[in-house]
């Protein structure tokens, strides 16, 4: 696995664990904003998901 790959796992990890950026920045010692961006990116493909799924559901009821 790429230390990048891995640092974004980590990052949603901690993120979905409640953590608050600053102390996911610092323990993982990468920027705030890296942080902010990973988990900007987690939720939008997130409700990417969703939105994919509701659309498969509204179509099999059709």
């Amino acid at each position: 696995m790429v230390a990048g790959e891995r640092i974004r796992l980590e990052v949603v990890g901690r993120f979905e664990s409640g953590a608050k950026n600053r102390e996911i920045a610092a323990a993982l010692r990468v920027s705030e904003r890296s942080v902010e961006r990973q988990c900007r990116q987690w939720r939008e493909r997130q409700c990417d998901e969703l939105a994919r799924a509701k659309g498969e559901e509204q179509r099999a009821e059709t």
